[in-house]
């Protein structure tokens, strides 16, 4: 009968929803009772908006019980945290049920969001107001988690954008207090993401810049990846937004040179590689949605110093950081000239001074330092250096080539490889040159005796 939108007896779910209370105030029962308020919740979430005042009354008996100090509801019952946020979860299903097609259903929704906020916010704003983080980091993680989920689940843009100017200063406050603590500020910035992928392009620009302007600080602080993250759905969402560019210039160009500070020698890639993934994560979304942000002439120095990074960190012993190093490269490699009218020249001042080493680590990294299963991204990596550079990347690889004793790799064997390079040149398939990167593999890899004279050879000096 409710799949056909039919409530046989409006006294069933009222009496679902007192027995379901009820075991929520035993301990045996809570997590059993809280799944099954959630799902019934989600399934008659449209027939629940009649109950509402009914269903706020479990939803603040929980809810004001859990985030006091011992988190016990009123019977002396305990609820886990993901219990709690079932039951939050399936408060917001049916408000997101209430219809908004005339102005008293929509002021409904933004009054019963408001009581789903209310006794999560205030003790947050309470704990922040003692501003200070001893003794409060589990309490906050525990209301900034359920913060997180009101995001998660709200679809509607307008509420959202309203959700967001409600909580951008309690967010950034939080931040500033319990930074230091990972799971807080993965919390905040899971938050704002969620708020701000629904939002989109609606956001006031004041509140985004209010909101990021202090990023790169915490971040050079705290060094957690989940920044690097937030920024990167940033430029995701914004940057087609040329009203943003100035503010993602600033976010990007000072994270950039927060992480190019921590990561100089390929230990410390190795000691971060969730900052490094993170790190070229966001250089790939620049490049494929904000390229004006660092091929402008002001941008061309955070360029210069993500290439010095993934140049130093292209061994890092972590396989999604390293992939998301040479997905960069490939990016960096195959930019279209009519992105910006700056491009062709900031690629040709960033590759000048380091298209030899990178060359040589290239090489390197196809002969042995790093795992064969790396090669076909590598080999991409350096058909597309080939193809940005011309002559000049075809001269690189000839130094390298040349550095490799004639006992490891014959001449012979080195033209035949020049000769599949400039074949890429002439637009050959990638198949036709990724096989001669393999031959190069196999040759230089034939026993350790080579590999490391050639290893030796290539990395002189880099």
């Amino acid at each position: 009968a409710m799949e056909r939108g039919k409530l046989p007896d409006s006294t069933m779910l009222s009496t679902l929803l007192s027995f379901i209370s009820s075991a929520l105030y035993d301990n045996r029962t809570a997590p059993a009772a809280a799944e099954a308020f959630k799902r019934v919740c989600d399934s008659c979430c449209k027939f629940l908006v009649a109950f509402s005042d009914q269903l706020f009354q479990v939803y603040n008996a929980v809810i004001s019980g859990a985030n006091t100090a011992g988190g016990s509801n009123a019977s002396g019952a305990k609820l886990e945290t993901e219990d709690v946020i079932e039951i939050l979860e399936g408060v917001l299903f049916v408000v997101m049920a209430i219809p908004v097609d005339n102005p008293e259903s929509m002021a409904k929704r933004q009054a019963c969001l408001q009581l789903v906020l209310r006794p999560i916010l205030e003790p947050l704003h309470a704990i922040l107001g003692a501003g200070n983080a001893a003794g409060n980091e589990a309490q906050a993680l525990k209301l900034l988690e359920q913060v997180e989920t009101v995001f998660k689940n709200i679809d509607d843009k307008q509420i959202v954008m309203q959700v967001l100017d409600y909580t951008s200063g309690v967010l950034d406050k939080a931040l500033e207090i319990f930074g230091a603590n990972v799971d807080c500020a993965e919390r905040i910035c899971g938050a704002l993401k969620h708020g701000l992928k629904t939002s989109g392009t609606s956001t006031a620009q004041s509140l985004l810049q209010n909101l990021f302007t202090n990023i790169p600080l915490r971040f050079s602080r705290y060094s957690h990846p989940c920044m690097l993250y937030l920024s990167s759905e940033l430029v995701k969402i914004f940057g087609s937004q040329a009203a943003s560019h100035n503010w993602l210039y600033t976010l990007v160009s000072g994270l950039v040179t927060e992480a190019h500070a921590k990561l100089i020698q390929l230990k410390d890639f190795d000691n971060r590689p969730d900052i490094v993934d993170d790190l070229f994560l966001l250089a790939s979304r620049i490049l494929s949605y904000a390229p004006g942000i660092i091929f402008a002439e002001e941008g061309a120095q955070t360029l210069q110093r993500l290439f010095g990074c993934a140049v130093a960190g292209m061994f890092i012993h972590h396989r999604d950081a390293c992939l998301s190093i040479y997905a960069f490269f490939y990016r960096l490699f195959t930019v279209d000239e009519t992105v910006h009218a700056n491009s062709m020249k900031v690629l040709e001042q960033v590759l000048t001074p380091s298209g030899q080493v990178l060359t040589k680590k290239l090489l390197a990294g196809i002969t042995g330092s790093v795992a064969k299963a790396y090669l076909e991204d590598l080999g991409e990596c350096l058909c597309k250096l080939l193809c940005a550079g011309k002559q000049v990347a075809i001269s690189w690889l000839y130094e390298s080539l040349v550095c490799i004793p004639a006992a490891a790799l014959t001449d012979q064997e080195k033209q035949t490889f020049m000769g599949a390079a400039q074949n890429a040149l002439g637009g050959t398939s990638m198949r036709g040159f990724q096989r001669h990167v393999e031959e190069l593999s196999a040759v230089c890899r034939r026993n350790n005796r080579v590999r490391e004279s050639v290893q030796t050879a290539l990395l002189a000096g880099v």
